[in-house]
């Protein structure tokens, strides 16, 4: 289960199904909730967080973010129980577009989650996204 604020989550629900609250955790649904019309259209100066590629992937990936301003950033992959089994990234990066390869050969096959944390003077934000592991 991973919330980008107080209201808004996604978990995996049953069979790998990704399901979706909008109001922190009563209710959960399949279908994403739109907070509002000008981030789902992404005109909002946000952090972006990309879905890996390939997905599924053995043993490499690679996962693109953008930045909206510079700051300290941190990249860690995550099993399915939330035990943390990557740290790709933790450092001081610039705002624009990022690119990291992820090489999992040392991972049994599963889904994975990853986080990608920024925190500088104007946002202190996450976002999460599930990858597919297949050997």
């Amino acid at each position: 289960v991973a919330f980008e604020d107080i209201n808004y989550g996604i978990s995996i629900g049953k069979d790998g199904m990704d399901v979706y609250t909008s109001d922190g955790g009563e209710t959960w649904g399949t279908t994403p909730p739109i907070k509002d019309h000008q981030e789902f259209n992404g005109s909002r100066n946000s952090l972006k967080l990309g879905q890996n590629y390939p997905n599924p992937f053995n043993p490499s990936t690679v996962i693109s973010f953008e930045l909206p301003a510079a700051g300290d950033v941190s990249l860690k992959v995550y099993d399915i129980a939330g035990k943390e089994v990557a740290n790709l990234l933790n450092g001081f990066l610039s705002s624009g577009n990022h690119n990291v390869t992820f090489n999992a050969s040392g991972l049994a096959s599963g889904v994975y989650f990853y986080r990608l944390n920024i925190s500088n003077s104007a946002e202190n934000t996450s976002r999460v996204m599930k990858m597919i592991l297949t050997k």
